[in-house]
């Protein structure tokens, strides 16, 4: 029986993969609180394909580059008699077109000279996983779910399943890119020395990542060279959710990659360099962290390049290709 729709909310969605998927377990406690609500996602072009594989979502709106358009589909979003907006990012843009349309309620986290904007501002606590940021945001911090709850199409499933396990061993993803830079990248060698490594028993492997990422892919399937498959820059992100749940281990640096594949229920191997794992780990039953112990933990890693690059480079490949063994035993 189809739950009747009592009011509608928009919600403008983060910019960055890993920060989309913290957010959903928010949004899917809104469905919860609100049963009747009518969720309509705000997001960039990159992620529209990422909130469509959520089932807690009945629309999304991709928001536009030019701020011509960004007036124009104000105007529009204020004919849909939206009762409340919740701005995710703490940006003065994101919160510029719910103030336009115009939607009574219009609720944010401080920051970036947009008060005037906001209708509520909501400080989250200090010491919080990003996820319960923004369940602080929403209300919703007691009814979130362990992760975000998506699933690849059955088209992308049986692509991939096809492509992947064709033979019945399920491959090793390796997901060596990090959309913010170096300072998250394990070094591409690292990958080579574990993979070299692990193919020693037999294991196959697939390189999944960004078109961007395509170089950094190559540069490592050329050196294992046998039994891998280069798919970086090849799939949507429906195939990509499909490719790592085919995944037997995904190894990973601190990305939304890794996001992606803990969210399937993947085991994840992720190595962290800066980044506090206590605030932005990606939300996961199999999840494990490698992170040198030494290292100083936060967020600005603009501030703190040196110290994330230094931390990354201390995380020797034998460690972990240590951990990777003892998960992929686990998981036999």
């Amino acid at each position: 029986m189809k739950t009747e729709v009592t009011e509608k909310t928009l919600i403008v969605s983060p910019t960055w993969l890993g920060d989309c998927l913290m957010a959903m377990p928010a949004v899917q406690g809104l469905k919860e609180k609100i049963p009747g609500t009518n969720i309509t996602i705000l997001s960039k072009k990159g992620m529209v394909g990422l909130w469509q594989l959520n089932d807690s979502i009945d629309d999304v709106v991709t928001m536009p580059l030019a701020t011509g358009e960004m007036f124009r589909l104000a105007c529009e979003l204020r004919g849909r008699h939206f009762v409340r907006a919740y701005i995710l990012p703490n940006s003065f843009r994101s919160a510029l077109i719910p103030f336009v349309a115009k939607i009574p309620e219009r609720i944010g986290m401080p920051g970036h000279f947009r008060g005037m904007m906001l209708t509520e501002i909501r400080k989250p606590g200090t010491g919080l996983h990003q996820s319960q940021e923004y369940g602080e945001l929403t209300g919703t911090v007691n009814l979130l779910s362990r992760t975000a709850r998506i699933s690849a199409s059955n088209e992308a499933t049986k692509k991939m399943n096809d492509l992947l396990l064709s033979d019945g061993q399920k491959p090793i993803a390796l997901m060596p890119g990090a959309a913010f830079g170096a300072e998250k990248r394990w070094a591409p060698e690292n990958y080579i020395e574990v993979a070299r490594e692990l193919s020693r028993s037999g294991y196959r492997f697939v390189l999944l990542g960004s078109s961007s990422e395509r170089d950094i892919c190559a540069r490592i399937a050329e050196a294992i060279s046998n039994n891998c498959l280069n798919l970086a820059g090849e799939t949507s992100i429906d195939e990509l959710t499909a490719a790592l749940s085919c995944s037997r281990l995904v190894l990973a640096n601190d990305s939304g990659g890794a996001h992606l594949a803990a969210a399937i229920g993947a085991t994840v191997l992720v190595v962290f360099g800066v980044t506090d794992p206590g605030k932005t780990a990606p939300l996961g039953k199999f999840v494990k962290v490698v992170q040198s112990d030494s290292i100083l933990k936060g967020r600005d890693m603009v501030k703190h390049r040196k110290i994330a690059q230094a931390g990354l480079q201390s995380i020797s490949p034998s460690h972990v290709l240590e951990q990777a063994l003892m998960l992929l035993d686990k998981s036999s």
